[in-house]
């Protein structure tokens, strides 16, 4: 068996074990603890794999001249879990996590490169079951760069919105949580 080949095997036999699948959530089930401390079995549909990348970016003139750029993806992970019920009964939905990559330019010389994630808009347990969606960049103020950000739950449209501040060293910030709210 040619090497090309026993690679592809692997990496389908890894994604499968994952719950990954090309065509559509795979279905599988995982061990969930109860509220009263026992182990229950749940179904579970993993989103497949999300290859699709948004980017942007924009060249603001506040006088100097700067651009910004950034790379929002998918990290493939199933690790996004909301508890969902259908006619079969309660099943979890397991979703991906996002990262959005920003980067930015001074006179065309890197200023920073930075990560922006769903953990600015709350604590990793506030937040563990929303998935992050979208950033938009809304303008420049008091030396940040400001941006508009919205996460939710997976396969539903209830979910937060907040507005993050980068400074020129690329540090982010949460300004402010903007009412929680759905996407209609």
């Amino acid at each position: 068996m040619s090497n090309c080949l026993l690679l592809s095997r692997l990496g389908l036999l890894i994604l499968g074990w994952l719950g990954v699948s090309c065509d559509g959530p795979s279905v599988s089930s995982q061990s969930v603890a109860s509220a009263d401390g026992s182990t229950l079995r749940m179904r579970t549909e993993y989103w497949p794999a999300d290859t699709v990348t948004h980017s942007a970016d924009t060249v603001v003139h506040v006088p100097a001249t700067y651009r910004l750029s950034w790379v929002t993806k998918s990290l493939n992970d199933n690790a996004v879990l909301d508890t969902v019920q259908d006619d079969k009964g309660k099943f979890l939905i397991a979703g991906h996590n996002y990262e959005t990559k920003l980067q930015a330019w001074h006179n065309s010389q890197p200023l920073f490169t930075t990560t922006l994630t769903k953990e600015l808009l709350g604590s990793p347990e506030e937040v563990a079951a929303y998935s992050w969606h979208s950033i938009t960049y809304q303008g420049y103020r008091k030396e940040e760069f400001i941006f508009h950000a919205w996460m939710s739950i997976p396969d539903s449209d209830i979910g937060w919105e907040g507005e993050i501040a980068v400074d020129k060293s690329g540090q982010p910030r949460l300004v402010r949580l903007l009412d929680a709210a759905t996407d209609e």
